[in-house]
């Protein structure tokens, strides 16, 4: 059994726009706005924040914790960016002992 204990979770709906693993699709009536997956990773005891370009704005995001439990993914309090935070709970459970920690912002343009 794997050690590794993640979640990712991206969700866009904008004027007819979808992303869906990796895929844009559009509906007939409604113009297709770009969309943007920025992804950050983080060294341990440090939060991963990943933040939308100049020119799009955070639709949603997530975070995957690399043989840690994520303990926080979410929006940032401004509103451009995605954050997430992982913590060991192994034998050693102090900060330092943070593995990598990788968050993704799904941006869309305005």
């Amino acid at each position: 059994m794997s050690n590794r204990m993640g979640i990712v979770a991206a969700v866009v709906a904008c004027a007819g726009t979808a992303l869906v693993a990796g895929s844009l699709s559009t509906s007939a009536t409604a113009a297709a706005s770009a969309v943007q997956i920025v992804k950050a990773t983080a060294w341990p005891g440090q939060l991963a924040t990943a933040t939308c370009p100049t020119g799009f704005h955070l639709t949603g995001g997530g975070g995957d914790a690399h043989g840690a439990a994520l303990i926080a993914s979410r929006p940032s309090d401004d509103g451009q960016s995605w954050i997430a935070l992982a913590k060991n709970v192994g034998a050693d459970t102090g900060l330092d002992a943070q593995e990598d920690t990788t968050s993704w912002a799904v941006c869309s343009e305005d």
